[in-house]
């Protein structure tokens, strides 16, 4: 009998098996197809609307030249057969074949923009009116052939099949074992079964597959044996049903309930009065067959077992998916279906959990592919010009050439490191490291300079860029005017970017909060493109952008918008857009200030070292440790250039030995510039043996590390200040003249009269 049951089982199995890889193998290749297909459609429409904006002027006049070159490029497109213009008329201008093309070439033409598509098995025909204004200047067929789509579905069909073919052998080897393991112990518990019924008290069930079967064969065994020695049998065969940690449900082929256990009236949340002798299709429900009361008469009939996914009704239209092995107990006068089942709940749980999180590991991938596709875009094109124009810089010799060359190399260097402080900004953010400074400034004066910083670029671009304090700014508020001078920044360049004219208008407020804080606002309006609802909602998302095609209008990151919110929300207040598709748009960004500035420093105006740095004699002596030669010859131009003496050490030992032997000779350097990552004995190492020499020059660190903590690691090591790289030219004079002055200062107090370069 166990051999009946498992051949039937694993038959059944291996057929479902079969059919759904069939299924499988029709579906991928028909799926192919489609997506081939579509993607053909969408090749000839974007064509088509391509070829359409070209064409309508030469459609215009009939420039029938520039049309027949069209043609020819776009038959020179891949699947594209052929190409046919045709003016208001229908008369054929131009037109272009690649391939034979058995279609009839229609002379009709298209009231509208709206794209008429005829398609048969071995071509599609894309057809489009060319519109110049609201005139119809005539329309454009275009021609794609299925011949590719026909051949990679031919080619590819090989892989469906030999992974249809590999399932169905592991899943028959499965399904085998698997049925084995079932059906055996079943029916060696069945025939026990039987056996006890007809008084065989001494039949003892072997089943070691150390699971609920073999713990219920244990059950049985434990119960013939009782039962040899007492006549309470009914009472112990209950005693281990309702012990079962599995639930237990013995149905007549009729759907009468007989026997439940206590692990199945808990997963019914019923009584044992209200489930015995009721009908079992009141209880229990499954997809796809009319009545559980089928499954239970097939098992019958069949006499073999069937695994299944049910549910259970529970009180209050509760729902519980249970998997259930049904066993039949024939051969005795009262036949019965065993059904052993488990709650998968959990389980259905954790695969809902895991799907979710597929798809949302799908879109943060696509979101970060999108990214990257984007920055490798604004690298490039920056780096592009930086090349090229170094190149050309080496040939041209005209002045004005070479300044050209030069402004257009730093220009694009400065967009490279906005790019590249977009991507620290963000790294700081993700790791919840971005910190706020709280300082003394004028929100006016904070205004009015991002105003002038600006306004170059808005007059490049022909529009006009107003600034207009609608309350009066307090003199003087504390919070963190970095953040907001960028956020200010990147919301009216943003304007900017995006009006192509009009005007941007920046109109600032405040509004008291209580006796020592404020809410300042910032609105800026543009008369630009404006965003649709849905741009709109996305906007301040990292990696994304309005438009994120590939033939972007406008370019950068994805970035900007995403951290100037995250910098209002750091400040106690956010952003907001309002805007109108066509019609511009309006950002609001405010954050709370305190009004109490008593002890705080001011901060330091920007504007203030904007210039070139070089007003004044620098009469100091430096020394420079850089192991960049490129680096070594900037900084020491930039440095004599205003008349300093620099003597240049090429790593960290170099510069400890000659601080030291300048030291001892009593004609010490007035500052140290340190450059933090260099060879054989790094910055860090090697300001930190300085001081412990008892170096008391000032040590300035110069580093291209800029996240969190990098100046916190240079001024632990003993440097007194920190700048960054790349360099930025006033602010280095600036640091070197401040503390060259500071040892001269030092050396006075001492009674030294030498000056700093003696």
């Amino acid at each position: 009998m166990t051999f009946g049951i498992q051949a039937k089982v694993t038959a059944a199995a291996t057929v479902i098996v079969a059919l759904l890889t069939g299924a499988y193998m029709i579906t991928s290749v028909q799926s192919l197809e489609d997506n081939l297909q579509l993607r053909l459609r969408e090749h000839a429409m974007g064509a088509l609307r391509v070829a359409c904006r070209v064409a309508a002027d030469h459609l215009y006049i009939h420039d029938e030249r520039e049309l027949t070159i069209l043609a020819g490029e776009l038959v020179r497109t891949e699947d594209i057969a052929s190409v046919e213009i045709l003016d208001s008329d229908g008369k054929v201008i131009a037109s272009a074949v690649e391939v034979d093309d058995d279609f009839d070439a229609s002379t009709e033409t298209v009231p509208s923009h709206d794209v008429r598509i005829i398609e048969d098995e071995q071509s599609l025909r894309a057809i489009q009116g060319v519109m110049l204004g609201e005139y119809l200047v005539g329309s454009i067929h275009i021609t794609v052939s299925k011949k590719r789509v026909h051949a990679d579905v031919a080619a590819a069909m090989w892989r469906p099949v030999a992974l249809g073919i590999l399932i169905t052998f592991v899943a028959f080897a499965l399904i085998v074992t698997c049925a084995r393991g079932i059906t055996e112990p079943l029916g060696t518990l069945i025939a026990g079964t039987r056996a006890v019924s007809q008084g065989d008290f001494s039949r003892q069930i072997d089943i070691s597959t150390n699971d609920e079967l073999s713990e219920l064969a244990d059950a049985f065994n434990l119960m013939t044996r009782s039962l040899e020695r007492s006549t309470v049998s009914r009472a112990y065969v209950e005693g281990i049903v309702e012990s079962m940690k599995d639930m237990l449900l013995v149905v007549k082929p009729d759907g009468e309930i007989r026997t439940v256990n206590a692990a199945a009236r808990a997963i019914f949340d019923c009584r044992q009065d209200e489930l015995e002798g009721g009908a079992v299709d009141d209880f229990v429900c499954l997809e796809g067959e009319d009545d559980f009361s089928s499954v239970l008469r097939s098992v019958m009939e069949a006499n073999t077992s069937r695994d299944i996914e049910v549910w259970f009704k529970r009180a209050g239209a509760v729902r519980v998916p249970v998997a259930l092995s049904l066993s039949p107990m024939s051969g005795t006068a009262d036949a019965r279906v065993i059904c052993v089942g488990q709650d998968i709940s959990r389980r259905r749980e954790i695969a809902h959990a895991q799907r979710e999180a597929r798809v949302a590991a799908e879109q943060a991938n696509a979101a970060k592919s999108e990214f990257l596709a984007n920055m490798s875009h604004e690298i490039r094109t920056p780096m592009t010009a930086i090349l090229g124009y170094a190149d050309l810089l080496l040939e041209q010799e005209d002045v004005a050439e070479r300044r050209t060359s030069v402004e257009t190399i730093r220009r694009n260097g400065r967009h490279l490191l906005t790019l590249i402080n977009d991507i620290l900004d963000l790294s700081k953010i993700e790791a919840g490291k971005m910190t706020v400074e709280t300082v003394a400034f004028a929100p006016s004066t904070l205004l009015r300079e991002v105003g002038e910083l600006l306004e170059p670029r808005a007059a490049s671009r022909g529009i006009r860029l107003e600034v207009v304090e609608e309350t009066e700014l307090p003199a003087a508020v504390a919070s963190d005017p970095t953040k907001i001078r960028q956020i200010l920044t990147n919301l009216v360049g943003n304007a900017i970017k995006f009006t192509s004219e009009g005007s941007v208008t920046v109109r600032a407020s405040h509004e008291p909060i209580d006796a020592k804080s404020a809410r300042v606002t910032f609105a800026v309006e543009d008369t630009g493109i404006g965003l649709t609802s849905e741009q709109a909602a996305n906007l301040f998302s990292a990696f994304t952008q309005a438009d994120t095609s590939t033939t972007r209008r406008f370019g950068g990151t994805g970035l900007g918008l995403a951290i100037s919110r995250h910098m209002s929300e750091l400040l106690g207040g956010t952003i907001e857009v309002e805007s109108e598709h066509g019609k511009g748009s309006t950002f609001t960004a405010n954050m709370v200030v305190s009004l109490d500035t008593a002890g705080l420093a001011g901060e330091r105006s920007r504007l203030n070292l904007s210039g070139d740095g070089t007003s004044g004699k620098l009469d100091a002596r430096v020394l420079l440790a850089e192991d960049g030669r490129d680096n070594q010859r900037l900084i020491a131009f930039v440095l004599k250039k205003i008349g300093a003496t620099v003597v240049v050490a090429n790593d960290g030992r170099e510069a400890v030995d000659m601080a030291l032997e300048a030291q001892d000779a009593d004609d010490p350097f007035d500052v140290i510039l340190m450059d933090m990552q260099m060879p054989v004995l790094d910055g860090y190492s090697a300001t930190a043996e300085l001081r412990a020499q008892r170096y008391v020059g000032p040590i300035i660190a110069l580093t291209a590390n800029a996240m969190e903590g990098d100046r916190d690691r240079c001024l632990h090591a003993g440097c007194d200040d920190y700048t960054t790289k790349p360099i930025k030219r006033a602010e280095l004079v600036h640091l070197v003249r401040t503390y060259a002055a500071t040892t001269v200062d030092m050396q006075v107090a001492l009674g030294d009269t030498r000056t700093p370069s003696s």
